[in-house]
């Protein structure tokens, strides 16, 4: 038996190497050089135009940034418009059902014969007046343990 020794010139291979990383770095760079243009292009379409018309005037309502929005557009940004605005209509619908049924529950329970109601672990969710007369005595921070 015998020992085979090779033996080999690898700087062509790292020169290679070297030569495809350059390569691979101005391709990076020419990208980004002729992607900013049009990243310019559609940050001034989108921001102008959703925040602000064509005129100037702002298209923000006083309620903020969940107010209703102007069609500034056809195509998929007045489709999207059209959502999101319906989505808003929902939205405002839903708080204002459930703004009059806390106000109805709270008289309600405000206006009880029956004492505080309390959630299944046993925190008290609603303490009233006739609770209060009750158990005479004051009204307990909501959340807080009843004893037992």
């Amino acid at each position: 038996m015998g020992t085979l020794y090779l033996k080999s010139d690898v700087s062509a291979m790292y020169e290679r190497f070297r030569l495809y990383g350059v390569i691979v770095m101005l391709v990076m760079v020419v990208s980004c050089l002729l992607a900013l243009p049009c990243l310019r292009c559609s940050k001034k379409h989108f921001t102008a135009d959703s925040c602000f018309g064509r005129n100037g005037q702002s298209n923000l309502r006083p309620e903020g940034l969940f107010g209703p929005r102007q069609k500034s557009g056809r195509g998929r940004i007045g489709l999207l418009t059209d959502a999101f605005n319906q989505m808003l209509d929902h939205i405002h619908e839903r708080d204002s059902a459930l703004r009059k049924s806390e106000a109805r529950k709270g008289a309600i329970l405000e206006s009880a014969l029956d004492a505080s109601s309390a959630s299944i672990t046993g925190c008290i969710l609603e303490f009233n007046p006739a609770a209060q007369r009750t158990l005479d005595t004051p009204r307990p921070v909501l959340g807080k343990e009843m004893a037992s």
